[in-house]
């Protein structure tokens, strides 16, 4: 069994983007089943879907400790909820909302490994700031207390079993918040990348093997980054032949068609376009607009 899970607010930002999402994941015939946890407070009044299960989690979007405000919290506290109400047993397939899919993904994982995207721009020596001194820090070295040979530049998407995700959730929110807490940028700014760091070191300390694979491409990458990927992960613009920007996710407003597909500079972006179109021509979808 294969859940593709993907976590949100119901904000109606994300309510367009997780029914691209549903379109193409009914589109490519994805196997297993489509989870969409949804942080709200709001229980009764959930987004409507067409393909997926909508399962309501408390928000975590603050530290209940710092007080940090960081809404990425939710994607371990949703799924750590999911885990531990549902109780899923099998291969979770996890991703954002700002993904889609091109073709469907049929592997599935045992326990004591995982398979995620390469995390391109990774490195494990990087340097940051504390905020103890504002002197300079490798949160690799500061925040990862066991297995650091394990780390692996990794990313969503992540196909792992639920017997892992268990074991490494609640580290992960924790370390996610230790380093929103410690660390900051060369402007001075938490890290917006918190919880991948925190996933990465999460997974290593509960002796995960990571192993890179070629399951999602960022839109600021290049094709041959990973060819034919599967899954697109629109977090930036798409551009033009002329590398102007062309569409974004940000400036997007909803169930207005696009520029023609075959302005985009780079394959995906034509695909990801090209399916932007028969989203909005589908009446069903339409319907469901908010």
């Amino acid at each position: 069994m294969i859940y593709t899970v993907f976590s949100t607010t119901d904000n109606p930002y994300m309510n367009w983007q997780s029914r691209l999402l549903e379109f193409s994941w009914a589109e490519v015939n994805q196997p297993g089943e489509l989870i969409r946890l949804v942080a709200t407070s709001e229980r009764n009044h959930l987004p409507a879907s067409q393909q997926a299960k909508v399962i309501p989690t408390w928000p975590w979007d603050t530290h209940p400790i710092t007080g940090d405000r960081y809404l990425i919290y939710n994607k371990p506290a949703s799924l750590s909820q999911w885990l531990t109400t549902h109780k899923p047993e099998g291969t979770v397939l996890f991703i954002d909302p700002d993904c889609v899919f091109r073709s469907p993904i049929v592997t599935e994982v045992t326990p004591g490994y995982s398979l995620s995207q390469k995390w391109i721009d990774f490195r494990s020596d990087r340097t940051y700031y504390s905020t103890d001194d504002g002197s300079p820090v490798n949160l690799i070295q500061r925040f990862c207390k066991h297995n650091p040979e394990l780390i692996q530049g990794v990313m969503i998407p992540t196909l792992i079993h639920t017997d892992d995700l268990r074991r490494l959730v609640t580290r992960w929110l924790e370390v996610t918040g230790q380093i929103r807490q410690g660390i900051r940028n060369r402007e001075g700014q938490p890290l917006w990348e918190s919880d991948m760091f925190g996933f990465v070191i999460a997974a290593a300390e509960c002796g995960l093997l990571q192993k890179p694979a070629d399951l999602g491409i960022c839109t600021n990458w290049l094709p041959a980054d990973v060819p034919n990927a599967p899954i697109i992960h629109y977090c930036q613009s798409i551009l033009s032949k002329t590398d102007e920007p062309l569409w974004d996710k940000k400036s997007y407003k909803p169930w207005e068609r696009v520029v023609d597909p075959q302005q985009a500079k780079c394959d995906y972006g034509r695909d990801l376009l090209a399916l932007l179109n028969r989203f909005i021509e589908n009446r069903e979808y339409k319907a469901l607009q908010s």
